[in-house]
């Protein structure tokens, strides 16, 4: 089977742009794969995942910042006019499956992914400064978009109103922010005059209510606006260009962190139905135990399919990439809620025990169908695009 290489990462494809035939890693795409995956199996493994529970920010900032010296992730989707690697869509899925599969306690997803892409689709010095400043690592942002994250639009989310001097502040409230607490940063998409812009509010003004979740290894925060300051970022109006661009991103990202998750708990059910000896007999030689774990197996490798179809189309600037993501989202989101509860069954009592990972995983699963929205809330969204 021959592979085919990737599009460029960044590049802008024009109306002649074909699809590959395959949609298939290139070598450099494999071996980036190997390398990030071998890396946090080294440096964040069962007891390191057990620390960066109860760590500080300050620890989670070290870790992050590591990562960013030995790898240079945060770089990777900065484009590259701005001190970036200049990845796509592509990468972007390879990293988030990697470090879904570790459960990898960063701000990957928030400031790389989610407060990247508000910034790269707003444009303008504001932005550049930004996406430099994230991508050396030493500084990370997030972004507060009630309805993107929680899909809902009520009448306290973010809106901006310009001031006399011409300066803007912004009144509401936003909840479930990734590292909203943490990030050095604070993005808004909030609805103003124009239809909704992009604005980076005065940290210090914005009220902070760290959240207690179900996931325990992704901090959220509720992110108050009292009249905050706030400097416009890219033109009047970017609003919803924005968040299309990063609901699309962010889609492509969840379901490929899910995809990895799903391929460690697969791994970890399988690795132990091979030891675990139950009535004098190994347990994967039950054939109960054998149909479920390749019921698990089916399942990943039909999220497998549907992640790397939403990347290459995502990648491509093809027009059914929000429909391939929203796909994508709709099986990963179902899959992983399945492959993480069997998981746990598979491991009997020791899978509900606090000290296993199963629960985390799982704990993860619920947590991306409440973030990033449910199998149902994706089959809609599919529903409208396909016209039904």
């Amino acid at each position: 089977m021959t592979d085919i290489a990737a599009p460029a990462a960044g590049a802008q494809p024009g109306p002649d742009h074909q699809l590959p035939e395959l949609f298939i890693l290139s070598p450099e795409q494999r071996d980036f794969a190997s390398t990030l995956k071998g890396y946090l199996e080294q440096r964040y493994g069962h007891e390191e995942l057990r620390l960066a529970l109860d760590e500080d920010e300050a620890a989670t900032r070290s870790r992050w910042q590591r990562l960013g010296s030995d790898l240079a992730l945060p770089a990777a989707l900065v484009p590259a006019d701005q001190d970036g690697l200049g990845f796509g869509a592509i990468e972007a899925m390879v990293i988030a499956q990697e470090l879904g599969r570790a459960l990898h306690r960063g701000p990957w997803l928030g400031s790389c992914v989610l407060a990247g892409t508000a910034l790269t689709t707003a444009g303008g010095p504001a932005a550049a400064g930004l996406l430099a400043a994230i991508a050396s690592g030493h500084a990370t942002a997030c972004l507060a978009d009630d309805e993107l994250m929680s899909k809902r639009d009520g009448a306290d989310a973010p809106a901006a109103e310009a001031t006399a001097d011409g300066t803007h502040v912004i009144r509401g409230r936003a909840r479930f922010v990734l590292d909203g607490a943490a990030a050095d940063h604070v993005l808004v998409v909030a609805q103003d005059a124009d239809g909704g812009s992009l604005y980076q509010a005065d940290r210090s003004g914005v009220g902070v209510t760290a959240l207690e979740t179900l996931d325990l290894t992704r901090p959220m925060a509720t992110l108050e606006f009292d009249a905050v300051a706030a400097t416009r970022i890219g033109p009047a109006g970017a609003g919803p260009a924005v968040r299309a661009a990063v609901d699309l991103m962010a889609g492509l990202a969840a379901a490929a962190e899910s995809l990895g998750g799903m391929e460690r708990c697969l791994d970890m059910a399988t690795e132990y139905a091979k030891v675990r000896i139950q009535y004098g007999r190994i347990i994967g030689s039950y054939q109960a135990v054998k149909h479920k774990l390749a019921d698990l197996l089916v399942l990943v490798e039909i999220t497998r399919t549907a992640v790397l179809h939403a990347a290459w189309l995502v990648a491509a600037a093809d027009p059914d990439a929000a429909l391939a993501v929203h796909a994508a989202q709709a099986q990963a989101s179902a899959s992983y809620v399945r492959v993480t509860a069997d998981n746990i069954q598979v491991h009997g009592g020791i899978g509900f025990t606090f000290d296993h990972d199963a629960h985390l995983y799982f704990r993860r699963a619920k947590s991306m169908q409440e973030l990033f929205g449910s199998p149902d809330f994706h089959r809609d969204r599919i529903a409208d695009l396909v016209g039904i």
